[in-house]
């Protein structure tokens, strides 16, 4: 058996083992002897403590994700807490700094209320919500934050160790230095091999490229590696590349240009013809220099036969005001130029002097332009492609729509009888909002056009934590709520094609709803975009009439009947 598929095996069924018992699967082995209150057993004054766990004292952990924590109290109890925060981190050193606190640490876990048990050997547990990688060669801090202890008592099993192993804040459920002493708790983790952002299995490296590709064409190489977190390109036949990475074996120097910090992916133009060698590191950002993999391919660069043969295509065709998407270039035999166009240039401008015309960014003769959408309208959208043997152009009608774009609560306009639109978070479709921005005197959003029904699609969703849009079915937010968007402290999960159709009535509002949860350090895109589309009403027009009698008299009260006829709004 493959010595790698070995080891996952070992370590999920050490993970498997971990969820029968009640018990750690990993844990430091201090006896069961000294006691204290810090963090769990408080009263409602509210408290914060920072523990260091040093290499070795978790005794068989591995490189790896933890799950769980678990602490050791002095007996089998229920305790209710209210404002638990939990950070983890790192760190070389093996003791707590002096009168101070550990920084920057990660946020792992936070619930405005927990109700934990201790099983008959006395361990709690607290699953994470953000699993934490883990490196058994550094120090372990944990800080825990409680604000109070309504109920139950939970008390903590110690032991001295040397240096400072514990920081304390008595005043407050926030982190600050209040004291610190040589004990440590007994604890323990859950664990799982480490796989996703941060792998910590070694990587394969690995990319799809045609054989031969075209002089003067970009070409985009595809890397398709496994368990890699980063990958570094070298074309040691090209021209010398800006090294991302660099290392030495065996005496030869290798330099890689760095491509993967937001995209793994290669693009690059080849401009003379011939034999080129492609070169792929792909390495674990966790273990560098131990965990890494590399591979070499050739491809030919050869100069096109025929002329080009233009073709494009959008991956989002309808956009909102001040959305953006990309046009990816499908022309075949080799384009070196493009040249693409809107028809009409500016939907809008002979109406609207202030209009402005969408245009392709960052300009119109890039292989692979963005859309920026500013002129609402229907639009055909042309390309044309030249290489040295000629010319070729496609155009598509009809091809990109843009639609009407709202900020919720950013004005003074709170409704929309748009049959078709786009909502957007406060601060627009991109750029992160805050909930200061939110004026709490804003109503919501309605959207009331002249419809039997509204269908909303979410597009996007990202909200800060345990922030919420609400959605009701009616024309104001009095009317039943139908859904709550949002609402997480545990990270965005995509939603299902399910979640992301939402069907209402004649009329759909909205409103934004804050929470309460802190805010993770470099926390961002928090917005969302809600693409809607009205269904026609499918009744005509009213027929107006009423009956009054033909004659009446001065000062004699007039009946009028209504006799209108047609479905009335």
């Amino acid at each position: 058996m493959n010595k790698h598929v070995h080891l996952l095996l070992i370590l999920f069924l050490l993970a498997i083992a971990s969820k029968i018992s009640a018990q750690p699967t990993f844990y430091t082995g201090n006896i069961n002897a000294p006691s204290n209150s810090f963090p769990f057993n408080w009263g409602t004054a509210g408290k914060s403590m920072q523990s260091l766990v040093a290499p070795g004292e978790l005794t068989g952990a591995y490189i790896g994700r933890i799950t769980t924590l678990y602490f050791q109290g002095t007996a089998s109890n229920t305790s209710n807490f209210t404002g638990v925060t939990i950070n983890m981190g790192q760190t070389a050193a093996t003791t707590l700094p002096a009168s101070s606190i550990v920084t920057g640490l990660t946020n792992v876990y936070t619930a405005a209320t927990l109700t934990a048990s201790s099983d008959a050997a006395g361990w709690m547990s607290i699953t994470l919500q953000t699993p934490f990688v883990y490196d058994p060669a550094q120090s372990l801090v944990i800080e825990i934050t409680i604000c109070s202890t309504n109920s139950g008592a939970f008390t903590v099993t110690n032991v001295s160790k040397s240096g400072f192993r514990r920081t304390w804040n008595v005043s407050g459920c926030t982190m600050a230095y209040s004291g610190q002493d040589a004990n440590l708790f007994n604890f323990g983790v859950d664990m799982i091999p480490g796989v996703g952002a941060n792998n910590l299995l070694p990587p394969i490296a690995n990319f799809y490229t045609p054989d031969t590709v075209w002089i003067n064409s970009p070409q985009t190489i595809l890397n398709t590696s496994s368990f890699q977190s980063r990958v570094f390109w070298n074309l040691p036949d090209e021209n010398p590349l800006y090294p991302g990475y660099n290392r030495t074996t065996s005496g030869v120097y290798a330099g890689y240009i760095d491509t993967a910090k937001y995209n793994n992916h290669f693009t690059y133009t080849f401009t003379s013809p011939g034999l080129k060698r492609v070169k792929l590191l792909a390495v674990n950002d966790y273990k560098r220099d131990s965990l890494l993999d590399s591979i070499v391919k050739y491809i030919y660069v050869d100069t096109p036969s025929q002329k080009p043969k233009a073709d494009f295509i959008s991956f989002k065709r309808k956009l909102g005001f001040s959305e953006e998407a990309p046009l990816l270039d499908l022309s075949t035999n080799g384009p070196n130029q493009w040249e693409w166009s809107f028809d009409p240039p500016c939907a809008t401008c002979a109406t609207d002097p202030n209009a402005f015309p969408n245009y392709f960014n960052p300009s119109n003769t890039v292989s692979n332009p963005r859309i920026a959408a500013f002129d609402p309208g229907t639009f055909r959208v042309c390309l044309r492609v030249w290489n040295d043997r000629g010319t070729d152009s496609i155009c598509k009608p009809g091809y990109i729509q843009v639609f009407t774009g709202i900020n919720m609560c950013a004005g003074t306009s709170y409704q929309s009888s748009e049959q078709v639109g786009f909502l957007y978070g406060v601060s627009g479709p991109y750029t992160s909002y805050a909930r200061s921005l939110w004026s709490p005197s804003c109503p919501g959003f309605t959207i009331a056009p002249c419809a039997d029904s509204v269908i909303l699609y979410v597009e996007r969703i990202k909200m800060l934590p345990g922030d919420s849009i609400e959605i009701f079915n009616g024309p104001n937010t009095s009317a039943p709520r139908i859904r709550a968007l949002g609402a997480s402290t545990t990270g965005q999960l995509p939603l299902t094609a399910a979640q992301s159709v939402i069907r209402g009535g004649s009329s759909l509002s909205f409103k934004y709803k804050p929470g309460s949860a802190s805010i993770p350090s470099g926390y961002d895109s928090a917005t969302f975009a809600f693409r809607w589309e009205a269904k026609a009403a499918t009744y005509g027009k009213p027929t107006a009439t009423f009956n009054i009698p033909d004659t009446f008299y001065s000062n004699q009260p007039v009946s009028y009947v209504n006799t209108s006829t047609g479905t009335l709004m």
